[in-house]
């Protein structure tokens, strides 16, 4: 599901309550106004007017022009992270204008609220970056692998971290059954990476992101050597650039991607170390997918109550309707684990929704596997 873009005066609504430390069941008290609605107010789904708003801060003791103090501020964040520059300074910049806003308002600024402030905007400008990402990449891909390179050489407007990112996701996404595809797409991430402008540290960062990706395209291509090779350089790169990290980047990748690694290397106990390491960084987006790997882990042991238990925990994680396949394996396989642990009244129950599942997907093996 696509991540809802939250207008302006709904954040203005939500900083400045946290700002006098108001909850919203207390300025729904204090205003007669449901706090259900408020919330719907705050994340964006009930449109918020500026006459509404304006009444709700005077109940929070603040006058109109705290408004458009505020929208000032999150323009001048925003406008300060986009393209062309998309540069890593830009976190910097946020938390200088944050610290100006807060001189401005004096006591009003706790330090919980500067944080608060500092989060909604970087959020902001990410999900601008992404839009736009998704916006450059559809251009992108119209042309040929070597055109894509000189484009992203040429202009500097596909070097920013989002469309590294973006990249890098469609060649996870390519690697099951395009490989090739995949590794053209990590070494494009790669070279957006290395050329992206702005402070150092960042660059490195994002390096080593897009050198775990390139890591899991050799993986996948069978050159087992190269994606060790790949993974050395991508820890020492992501470490390097810790200092220059704004939190814009899943940091579960690397350690998810390693430990896939691990697993076709055959070096097990590592692998369940990374798992667990990815699973504790995880912000929950790949989470149904670190469990999956797990599992594939402990069946390749002879361990079907440790890919069982994994596979439970991952079922409700996988949508069945953006990906019924997945959906259907991960249901599928834990029936198999069922059935080898000798529960066999729980494979009955379960049976027909995982036969539901392959009447769905149509394939005449998928019929005869259940």
């Amino acid at each position: 599901m696509p991540a809802t873009i939250i207008p302006d005066l709904s954040i203005v609504l939500t900083f400045l309550r946290l700002g006098q430390g108001w909850s919203q069941a207390d300025l729904g008290e204090t205003s007669g106004i449901s706090p259900n609605l408020i919330n719907e107010y705050e994340r964006g789904r009930k449109r918020l007017s500026r006459e509404r708003l304006e009444r709700l801060i005077a109940y929070l003791g603040l006058p109109p022009e705290v408004i458009d103090a505020t929208l000032a501020n999150l323009a001048a964040n925003r406008a300060a992270a986009r393209a062309p520059r998309d540069s890593p300074d830009a976190p910097a910049e946020t938390a200088r204008r944050v610290e100006a806003f807060a001189i401005r308002f004096g006591a009003a600024m706790t330090g919980f609220v500067r944080a608060t402030l500092r989060e909604l905007t970087v959020e902001g400008e990410a999900l601008h970056a992404r839009e736009r990402a998704g916006l450059l990449w559809d251009r992108l891909k119209r042309h040929t692998a070597t055109e894509r390179r000189s484009l992203v050489q040429k202009g500097r407007k596909y070097r920013t971290w989002a469309l590294c990112e973006r990249i890098a996701a469609e060649s996870i996404r390519k690697a099951p059954n395009h490989p090739k595809e995949a590794l053209e797409l990590a070494e494009l991430a790669l070279l957006i990476a290395e050329r992206l402008p702005g402070e150092r540290t960042w660059s490195l960062r994002l390096q080593g992101y897009a050198w775990a990706h390139l890591s899991n395209a050799r993986r996948v291509c069978n050159d087992l050597p190269g994606a060790e090779e790949a993974m050395v350089r991508a820890r020492k790169l992501w470490e390097a650039g810790e200092p220059g990290d704004p939190g814009l980047l899943n940091r579960a990748w690397l350690a998810w991607i390693e430990a896939v690694l691990r697993r076709d290397q055959r070096r097990f106990p590592e692998a369940l170390k990374r798992i667990a390491e990815a699973l504790a960084l995880d912000s929950g987006e790949l989470k149904g997918q670190i469990l999956l790997s797990r599992s594939a882990i402990y069946q390749i042991l002879g361990n079907p109550e440790g890919s069982a238990a994994a596979l439970s925990e991952a079922e409700p994680l996988i949508d069945p309707r953006r990906e019924p396949r997945l959906a259907f394996g991960t249901r599928f396989n834990h029936l198999v684990d069922l059935c080898q642990l000798g529960k066999l009244e729980e494979v009955a129950l379960r049976l027909i929704d995982v036969r539901g599942f392959a009447e769905r997907l149509g394939e005449d093996l998928d019929m005869t596997r259940v």
